[in-house]
């Protein structure tokens, strides 16, 4: 994990982002789309544990959605930006709701068709000092 002031002086001004799925039963395989800021890293059936990786940039904002389009289960194992685990430690931040409107809220689980996401309406390391209690986060 890079600290935050290690990280701004570096020129990678880039942060990973690592999605771990696994199906519940491999006879009845979920279809999903998995993108992260409106960009697809993943469209198709899957039939094992799979982890996505893909980057963003380091000051943008981040939203990871995940559309379930069959009403077969998929459990989301894992979810680490820069090597921070958001999934399962900060599930709360989800939100994960039915095609037919239901809200499930925050899970895991994702057992019918729907949409979950995760949404970060900040940069990363600004949220990050929020969610973990850091205090305050002055601007220069």
């Amino acid at each position: 994990m890079n600290p935050f002031l290690n990280l701004l002086d570096t020129v990678d001004k880039t942060i990973s982002v690592c999605i771990s799925l696994c199906p519940v039963n491999c006879d009845k395989l979920p279809h999903l789309d998995v993108s992260v800021n409106n960009n697809i890293i993943f469209s198709a059936e899957i039939n094992e544990k799979k982890t996505l990786k893909t980057t963003v940039e380091l000051l943008e904002p981040i939203h990871i959605k995940i559309i379930s389009k069959n009403n077969n289960a998929v459990v989301l194992q894992s979810i680490k930006i820069d090597d921070f685990e958001i999934v399962p430690n900060y599930i709360h931040y989800s939100d994960y709701v039915g095609s037919d409107g239901t809200a499930f809220g925050p899970t895991e689980y994702l057992g019918v068709s729907g949409q979950w996401d995760l949404i970060i309406d900040k940069p990363f390391y600004n949220w990050k000092h929020d969610v973990t209690g850091m205090g305050w986060f002055l601007t220069p």
